[in-house]
Formats: structure tokens, sequence, C-alpha cells
């Protein structure tokens, strides 16, 4: 039984783009066994062969990673085939690739090797891109970007019990199948040859509401009356429906892009049998290129024979994979803003590229003053510099609206437009009296330690116009102050500093603020943040130090500096504790970022004794992109623990951050809990999902026993999505209840070396005894790799551990004891 729902996706920032990874459909294609034998040899394509004889370089980096392969010979033809593909494809992003090699039983057993691709994801680039689903290698290059990390993008599976031939030079055994013939082809298939189209129980389905960037190409001839349509038109083939059934069951179905038109015939033809067959039907071309006459197009077709050698994708795959996107074409283009005059030209200037050129003299500049009912257009040209042109929008009278769009040809006579629905979406300008306000978003500061000499205020400040001052207007105890200007740092973030290092306050003093921001226009347009009085925050002392802390939260936070931080005792919880906001803040715009914190007002002096930290918690918090450790600008929100050694004015980790990812629950929960087109999660938790959490406040050197600290809580909020927060309990800090009686100690678990090359070894010196101690291994992805158990490993544990069929990069490692789990991250590098 197949469920049609989506668990949820994830949502994050490429550059400006917003992108959704949606939940997989975890089906593969397929590529089966075929009887018989052949004779067919078609070698490398010409372009990979150049390239080798010039010792070019390649057009994407394709990374093969085999596990277990059964021969040496494996490796070398990998390669080869990264190479075939490499010479083919434009990607400045690396495209990782993994084969395992495994005996398919039951419904499998026919299949010669199948493909997972990575994704989808959806991506939504303020009209630079088409919004559809891509593939994981797709989507990257596509944006210029890796979006998972060192995951694989595709995921191959051959079945060991077909006999292969593992060598590239095309001349296997009788009986066996070519091993670089199918694995051009599976790895076509996690490029983006492939859809989502199906069909299951006499109903035809579009499995995602947004079309995959393959199945926008589709066409075919209606049974009804023999005209043609594609598959997309949903009011045809409605997305769950029986005429969807009939007509995915029913040849001829095409491929209809512009560039695989070019080889000179009719449209591709795909493999359409009066049955569907899931994992071959629709995503393979038709067997009429099996022909003798046409069998340069033979790869991609649904089956594989023995013996039959085909080292070249064909002249149709290789278009049909550019039509997709692997050739494409840039325009980059910064908007221009609203003006109140016409004594200067309205030039538009853009950088266009194209992965294998533009047509010369098609570049041009349309534009509206009535939402193109009627429109102009100039030529682009260039301005001397590399690949950028420009052309002036002429603007006849003031009170005018103008909208724009820039309009390119590939040299496969391809369309490209910014943004890429115009001119149905465009760009578009004001000519005329400014009356709009400057808009600032601020997070009030809450607090300023008297040990600190000055204090950091940022704020995002937007206007259509552009902005004549910025400044922060504030009091001392009710003193005017001089004003402090805001320097800007990017586009809409500004920042400055209140520099009290003269003494100019002491501990109580009140500090009231509020921030001013004037447009450029012959109004002066103003705003004041807050719009009425002011902010205000107290000059606090630190008290002295203390060896432990501890505090249920039941009689309040009152030992806690505070930011978007509260006491609270949520519906449905049983005990207060210390909790951000619910749901949290985010910014909703790029390059933005929200701290908030609470933060102990009491230092602490650490001692080696017991330093450790305690608390039970919750934290639905945003999760970073599959694969991304903390550090990684992928990682997005995250909560942390952090520890000041001078008096407040610079704050380092005790352990890395983490987010919902930190426990099975509050993943599933929050991903469950986006719903609709939302990238928020709604999802409440229980009070029962409540965690413990320790941290050796020691166990990074930064922090030395003796050292007094202040000790902060932060959550920090990236745009655009969010969760239900954080909330902390039960805070015990080097008291006698904060370790609990657990087995190991995170410095007590000693791996070695770091990087390793290949044999890891483990020692850990065991706290308390135990009846079994388990060991796992998973990559960034959570794929477990390795598991096995030991019983009763005594006082102390060793164990080395071979790991050189595993490919670079960083791993986890996971020590189980009783009720105990203690992570640790593991690299290996040769």
């Amino acid at each position: 039984m197949i469920v049609f729902s989506l668990a949820g996706f994830i949502t994050y920032l490429a550059g400006q783009a917003k992108v959704l990874k949606y939940a997989q459909l975890n089906d593969t294609i397929i590529c089966y066994a075929a009887p018989g034998h052949s004779n067919l040899r078609i070698g490398p394509p010409q372009a990979y062969l150049s390239r080798l004889k010039s010792s070019a370089a390649a057009g994407a980096e394709i990374n093969m990673t085999l596990i277990s392969p059964p021969h040496n010979f494996a490796r070398q033809t990998a390669e080869t085939a990264a190479g075939i593909w490499g010479s083919l494809i434009h990607s400045d992003v690396p495209i990782n690739v993994e084969i395992r090699f495994r005996v398919m039983e039951g419904e499998e057993s026919g299949v010669l090797a199948s493909t997972l691709s990575d994704g989808p994801y959806v991506v939504r680039t303020n009209g630079a891109l088409p919004t559809r689903l891509y593939n994981a290698s797709l989507a990257e290059k596509l944006l210029g970007r890796n979006l998972n990390g060192n995951s694989p993008d595709i995921l191959i599976d051959f079945n060991t019990r077909f006999s292969w031939y593992y060598k590239d030079d095309g001349n296997p055994l009788p009986g066996q199948h070519d091993f670089l013939s199918v694995l051009l082809h599976e790895m076509a298939h996690g490029l983006g040859f492939s859809g989502h189209f199906l069909v299951f129980e006499d109903l035809g389905y579009q499995y995602y509401t947004i079309p995959g960037v393959f199945d926008h190409f589709l066409w075919a001839k209606d049974p009804r009356d023999g005209k043609g349509d594609w598959l997309l038109d949903t009011i045809l083939f409605p997305i769950r429906s029986e005429a969807l059934a009939v007509q995915l069951q029913t040849p001829p179905i095409y491929f209809k892009g512009p560039v695989t038109r070019q080889v000179g015939r009719e449209n591709p033809r795909m493999y359409v049998p009066t049955e569907y067959n899931r994992g071959s039907s629709i995503y393979h071309l038709d067997e009429i290129y099996n022909t003798k006459d046409d069998s340069i197009n033979a790869m991609m077709t649904f089956s594989s024979q023995p013996g039959e050698v085909i080292h070249d994708p064909g002249p149709l795959a290789k278009n049909m994979i550019y039509d997709i996107g692997w050739v494409h074409t840039y325009i980059d283009h910064d908007t221009l803003s609203d003006r109140e005059s016409l004594d200067q030209p309205f030039t538009v200037t853009a950088k266009i590229t194209g992965d294998e050129g533009i047509l010369a003299g098609n570049q041009y500049l349309y534009w509206s003053t009535d939402g193109f009912q009627s429109k102009d257009s100039v030529m682009m040209t260039g301005t001397g510099n590399p690949d950028e042109f420009t052309g002036n929008i002429q603007v006849s009278s003031l009170e005018t609206k103008v909208n724009y769009y820039i309009h390119t040809m590939d040299n496969y006579d391809r369309l490209y437009t910014s943004p890429s629905q115009a001119p149905e979406s465009s760009h578009g300008f004001y000519v005329g009296e400014d009356t709009i306000a400057p808009v600032i978003d601020h997070i009030p500061i809450q607090f300023m330690l008297i040990t600190e000499d000055s204090l950091y205020i940022t704020a995002q400040i937007t206007d259509n116009l552009g902005l004549a001052l910025t400044e922060v207007e504030y009091k001392i105890n009710g003193v005017d102050q001089s004003p402090i200007e805001l320097t800007r740092d990017t586009l809409n973030n500004y920042h400055a500093y209140f520099d009290f290092s003269g003494g100019q306050v002491n501990i109580g003093d009140q500090i009231k603020y509020r921030i001013k921001a004037v447009d450029g226009a012959v109004a002066q347009n103003t705003t004041y943040q807050p719009a009425t009085d002011y902010h205000d925050f107290t000059i606090e002392e630190i008290p002295p130090s203390r060896d432990f802390y501890e505090n249920d939260f039941e009689e309040g936070i009152s030992d806690f500096l505070t930011s978007e931080f509260f006491h609270d005792k949520p519906v449905g919880f049983n005990s207060f504790g210390l909790h951000s906001k619910h749901p949290y803040k985010e910014p909703n715009k790029d390059n933005t970022y929200y701290d908030f914190y609470a933060q102990l007002r009491i230092p602490i002096r650490l001692s080696s004794d017991n330093s450790f930290l305690s608390f039970d918690e919750i934290a639905y918090i945003e999760d970073g992109i599959e694969g991304t450790v903390f550090g990684d600008e992928d990682f997005f929100d995250y909560v942390v623990v952090e520890g000041s050694k001078d008096d407040g004015k610079s704050w380092h980790p005790f352990a890395d951050g983490w987010d919902c990812r930190a426990n099975a629950t509050w993943f599933e929960n929050y991903q469950n809990g986006i719903l609709g087109n939302s990238n928020d999660s709604q999802a409440i938790p229980k009070e029962e999902e409540k965690q413990y959490r320790l941290i050796n406040m020691l166990e990074d050197p930064y922090f030395q026993s003796g050292d007094i600290v202040l000790i902060r809580f932060r959550l920090l909020s990236d745009p655009y999505a969010v969760g239900w927060g954080w909330m902390i309990d039960n805070l015990r800090i080097q008291g006698t209840t904060a370790v609990k009686d657990y087995p190991m100690l995170p410095e007590g678990i000693n791996i070695y070396p770091v990087p390793s090359a290949g044999l890891l070894n483990v020692s850990i010196q065991m706290k308390e005894s135990t009846d079994q101690l388990q060991v796992i291994l998973v990559n960034l992805t959570g794929r477990v790799l390795l598991a096995v158990k030991f019983d009763h490993p005594g006082d102390t544990f060793t164990k080395q551990f071979d790991l050189s069929h595993l490919p670079n990069g960083a791993y986890l490692m996971k020590f189980i004891a009783g009720q105990q789990t203690i992570v640790k991250k593991v690299m290996l590098a040769r």
C-alpha cells in the first residue's frame, strides 16, 4: 500500500533563493536485465575523448564513492563514468555519487541496478528560475552551491546476483553485463532523467503538487480525441484521476524540449507499456531505440542485455538532460529602486552568461507603463565588462509605475527572462513623489553589564527610495546625548556601538534609546523605532562568583538577564521553566539573524572535580540541511550554551549547538507540524518530551579549571522558518546532582588518530560498570554504517575499527551504555 502524503519539508536559503526539500517518495528508477545476448558496441562520446587528448578540465566534477566493490576494476571504471558525464554537463558544485553492491531478492531479483536521488527540492528564486522540483545535483548546479553537505546526491545499487564485467574497455565475456554501460544509465537518472508521475490502483498521480522539471516536457496524444496535450495539464489530466492513469498507460508519450528537437528528428518517444511498470514506465526511452538503425540512443531504454556495451548516453538523452537545466543561462541583475525625478537615466545593467554561450544580439530590455497591455523595448549593449549588458528605460512623466524584464536567447534558441515568468511577473519601480516612510526592524536591548565598555546595536532598515539618515538617539538617566550614526553592513543591515569606555555610566543607570531613519525623498519621510517613547535598559552589576547553581524555575527567573526568554508554564505543562517565546521570532529578511538569550547573572568558578552543567529541555528548533553540523552555514537555527571568561565581552560555546534533530521525537513532530505552504512548524510539544542534557564545561580546552565564567543560553533564528522554540527546566551547574549515575564520561572516550586514514582506535575509561556497550557509526544523513555490541566491556574498553572502505568526510560515532548515549565526531582523510 502506498500512502500519498508528505511528511514535511526542510526550508532554507541559498543566496537569495528559498529552497524546500520535500519528503522523499523513496521510489527508485530501475534498469532491468534483458534476456539473450547483445553484440552492440558504442564507444565513449567525442567530448570525453577530446577532453582526454587535450587534458582539459571537465565541465563538472563527479565524486564516486564505492561501498565494498566486488572487484578492484570497479573503482577505475566508476571514474571513467564520472569523466564521461563530467565532459557532457556543467556544474560548479561537485556531484557526489555513492554506489553500493548487494544481492537483490524477491521482486528485485531481475533488477540490474536502481537509482535514488536526493531530493526533490523546490527552488524559489524571486523569478530567477521557474518553480519546479529538482534532484539535488541539478538544484545545486542551478544555485551554484551545495545543499546537502557530503551526503550523496545520487545513490545507486547494483545487483550482485548477476555476472558483471568491471573493466571499462567494452569487452565483456558471454553472460556478463557491462558495469560501465549500466552505471552511465543510472547516473542519467540521478542527474534528473526521472520524474513524479505514477499509477496506483487504477488512478494516475502527479505525486507532488509542484511538477518535476522533467515532467514539464512530457507531451501525449489524448486517447479521447488524438490531439496533443501536456501531461501537466490538470484540466485534462487531474493530479489524481483515471484519465491520468489511462494516459500514462497509452503510448505514445513524447519529451518535447527545444534542445532535444535540434537532434533533427521527432521528439523522443518515452517507454509507455500498456500496463504501468513502476520504476521503468515513462522515465526511459522507448524500445524503438534498441533497433540497429537507432542504437546510438539505446542507453536509456529500460533494460540491458548481457554483452551490451553503450558508453555514450546518445544525442537524445544528452539533449534531454540539457533541456531540464544541465545547460543553462543565468541573468544576474540588481533591480532599480523608486525615484522622485526624471533627471537621471533609468539604466538597467545585467550580467548574462550561458553554460554554452548566449546568442549574440538577442539581449533585450522590455518595459511597460500599463501592466504590459503595451510595451517598449531596446536592445541591450555591452558595457565593456565581461558578460555585462545595459539598456535605458524611457520614462516621460512623473507619477509613473514602470514594469520591466530582461530577455536573452541561448545558442539553442531557448528564451530566458528575468524574472523567469515574464511578462506575467516582472521587476518594477515607481517614479514620482515618495510618501512611503522607512521600515525599521529591531530586537530591543534588555541590559548591559557594568564590565562592558561598549554595546553593539543592530537594526534592519529598508526603504523603497533609499536612506539619507540612520542614527540612534539616546539618553542617560533622562539626559540627551549626541546621536550615534548607524553604519550599513549589507543591503538592509545596520549597526552601531554605545561607547561607554569613558566611564559615562554606573551600576543602575538607565539608558533610553530609539532608532531614527530618514529616507532620501523630498519630503524626508521619517520613522522612529519605537514609534512612540523609547526602548530602555539598565546597567547591571556582576555579583560575586559561586561554585555551583541550581534552579527548578518554580519561583521565577530573577537570576537571569533575558532577551525574548520568559518565566512560563504553557498549557498542558505541570511545572514552570525558562522558555523562549512560543513560537520564537524569525527576521523574514535575507541575510538577517536574531539572537535570543537568557544569561545567568551569577558567575560560576569552574571546577575540575565536577564541571558539569545539566538541565531538562525541549527544543523544537528549525533543523538545517541534512548532513550539516554545527558551524556550517546551512545548519540554520540552533540553541547553544555559551560561556564568557571576560565578563560578557566575548562568548564561546561549551559544546556544539543543536536543533530539533537532537531527539527523534522532536524531529518527527516538528516535521509533521509543517502544514500546507507554510515554512513554519505548528507542532506543540508535550511536557513528557523533556530530555536530559549533560554538558562538560571543561571538554573544550578553551575553558580551564579555576576560570570564572558567565553562562548564557542562546537561540539563533535565521530567516523564513521557525518552530515552537526552547524550554529549559531543572538547571544544575556543578551541583552534586548535576551528573546522573551514568557509566561513561565524555572526556573518558578517546578516539584517535584524528583524522584517521581508515583504522580508528577507540579507548573508553568507564566510570561505572555496565552490562553492554553498543557502538554505532552513522554518516551525517543518519544512515547506519556500523553497529556492534560488546558484553561486559570492563573498566577499560579498547577496540580498533577498520573504516578504510568509507569515503573521506565527517561521521558520528555513538556509544550507548544503559540509558546513556554519547556522540563523538569522526573524521576520515587520506
